[in-house]
């Protein structure tokens, strides 16, 4: 009887302030917590901080906050497989596996650079684990942002598009003016950098002012309300519904 797969999603992305846990975390609320467990592969205080509110969600044994660098603070090529073998050994079914700033730019610099640290070993290290990865980029509309991001998927892509499927999620929450979020998307279909079936818009407003429905996803996104509390009102549910109907089929 062959091994069941747990299904590992990977949400990534070099620069910080994009909403890249924000939008892990709404994840999480998409999917079954008894089954899942929530990984934060962060050396910074903020994975401290995040750990919280999806400690109220999954409770405390089913978040975990890793490292990727010894006690020198150095970072060994191993590590990587380190992270997905203990993947492995967690009792949950479904892993979200929310990568740092920095430690997504050394995964970046591993695929570019290392010559044990590729897309198709990483793919015999997931079929010898049964794990299932799907890597998840998260993109910023932000001016200062949105060009480094972009150059995040093209190197990821190019490096693990051929073995994993590779995503980009467009977080509208951090665009000025509705309709900004689909002009980059249709650019971004215009010049081939993605295909149609890896792009996704999450989390479409509407709306840019902090009405009450965006205080109410806010408040979410900070584990001081529930998704259900949430859904009490209209609009925010429907923000919601935008948010998280494209996070559940990643």
């Amino acid at each position: 009887m062959s091994k069941q797969q747990k299904k590992v999603s990977v949400f990534l992305q070099a620069k910080g302030g994009v909403g890249k846990s924000f939008l892990a975390f709404f994840k999480l609320l998409t999917g079954e917590p008894e089954k899942t467990a929530v990984i934060l592969l962060d050396s910074s205080q903020k994975a401290n901080q995040n750990a919280g509110r999806h400690r109220k969600v999954v409770g405390e044994k089913n978040v975990k906050t890793w490292d990727i660098y010894n006690a020198t603070h150095e970072y060994k090529k191993s590590h990587f497989f380190d992270v997905f073998e203990n993947c492995a050994a967690l009792e949950a079914q479904n892993i979200i596996l929310d990568f740092g700033a920095p430690e997504s730019n050394v995964l970046r610099e591993a695929l570019t650079s290392d010559d044990e640290v590729t897309g198709e070993n990483l793919r015999y290290v997931a079929d010898e684990l049964s794990l299932d990865i799907s890597f998840n980029v998260v993109v910023s509309g932000a001016d200062d942002n949105v060009n480094e991001n972009i150059d995040y998927f093209k190197a990821i892509n190019q490096a693990l598009n051929q073995y994993f499927p590779v995503q980009m999620l467009i977080n509208d929450y951090t665009f000025k003016a509705d309709g900004d979020s689909e002009l980059l998307k249709n650019a971004l279909l215009e010049k081939g950098i993605a295909s149609e079936n890896q792009l996704s818009i999450v989390g479409k407003t509407g709306n840019r002012n902090n009405d009450n429905a965006y205080l109410i996803i806010a408040s979410i996104a900070n584990g001081e309300t529930t998704l259900e509390e949430g859904r009490k009102n209209m609009s925010a549910r429907i923000r919601l519904r935008n948010l998280t109907e494209p996070l559940a089929t990643l």
